[in-house]
C-alpha cells in the first residue's frame, strides 16, 4: 500500500489548543497552512507532516471518520494527534517519513510539543501499544509514535531507509540502557501465514513499569528515608 509522492505531504494543521485538527494533502504545506488561515479566525499552526498522497489522506479520514467534526477536521481530544495519526499511518501499511512542522510561532500546544522528558520511554512504548489496540505493538510502530513526540526520532532530510532504522534503532537501544529498562523483545503476529516481526507486548511494557514503581518508593517516604539516614550519620558512636 506504500506510495511514493516525493513532491506531496499529508500534514496536520490545528490551533493554540490542538483540537481540532486538520488532515489534508498539499504539496506546498506552508503555502496551505498560509490560505487556510485567510478563513480562520483563530490562528492556524503546522503540527506534523510526512510525504504522501491522497490515498494515506483518505485512509486516514475513513479510519478516524467517528472523530471527523466536519468536513477533514477531527476532534481527538485530550489524545495527540499527531502520534494517534502516525501510528495509524504504519498500521494501514504506509511508511511514515515524518518531519519536523515548521512552525514559525514561539506558542507549541502541550499536547503535542516534542518533549520526552516529561515522560520516560517505558510510558511511551505503553502509550504506543495502547494505540494500536492489539496489545502490542512493533518497532516500526514505536518510531512512528516516538517520531511524534520526540524529534530525535524523526527522519532526517534524505536519510534512506536503511540508516534511519538503524540510527532510531539505536537510539532506542541506548535510551532503554539508559533508563534500565529490561523489556523483552517479542516476536509478534500480525496476519497468520506471514512472517512475524519484532515488537513488545503491553504485559511485559505493564510488567517493566510496575517493577520501575515497585523499585522507587514514593517521594514522601524517599525523603523520611534520607532524613533517618541524615539522622543516624549525626549521632555520635
Amino acid at each position: 500500500m506504500d506510495e511514493s509522492h516525493p513532491s506531496r505531504w499529508v500534514y496536520l494543521v490545528g490551533t493554540h489548543q490542538a483540537r481540532p485538527v486538520k488532515i489534508g494533502v498539499a504539496n506546498d504545506v506552508e503555502v496551505r497552512v498560509r490560505e487556510l488561515q485567510i478563513g480562520s479566525p483563530v490562528p492556524l499552526y503546522l503540527i506534523w507532516k510526512t510525504r504522501g498522497g491522497q490515498a494515506l489522506e483518505r485512509d486516514l479520514h475513513e479510519r478516524f471518520a467517528p472523530y471527523r467534526i466536519h468536513g477533514e477536521w477531527f476532534d481527538f481530544g485530550d489524545e495527540n494527534p499527531a502520534a494517534l495519526v502516525a501510528t495509524a499511518a504504519v498500521l494501514m501499511g504506509y511508511v511514515t517519513h515524518a518531519e519536523r512542522a515548521h512552525v514559525e510561532h514561539d506558542y507549541v500546544a502541550p499536547r503535542i510539543a516534542y518533549l520526552t522528558g516529561k515522560k520516560s520511554l517505558i510510558n511511551h512504548l505503553i502509550d504506543a501499544a495502547n494505540t494500536t489496540g492489539r496489545g502490542n505493538v512493533t518497532k516500526q510502530e514505536v518510531f512512528a509514535y516516538m517520531a511524534s513526540v520526540d524529534l530525535s526520532y524523526v527522519r532526517v532530510e534524505g536519510e534512506s531507509d536503511r540508516l534511519y532504522w538503524s540510527r532510531v534503532g539505536r537510539l532506542l537501544a541506548a535510551t532503554m540502557v539508559e533508563q534500565m529498562l529490561d523489556v523483552p523483545v517479542a516476536q509478534l503476529t500480525l496476519i497468520e501465514g506471514q512472517p512475524r516481526v519484532r515488537g513488545f507486548r503491553l504485559n511485559d511494557l505493564q510488567e517493566v513499569l510496575a517493577e520501575l514503581l515497585e523499585r522507587r518508593p514514593p517521594r514522601r517516604a524517599r525523603r523520611r528515608a534520607v532524613r533517618a539516614t541524615s539522622i543516624q550519620r549525626s549521632r555520635p558512636a
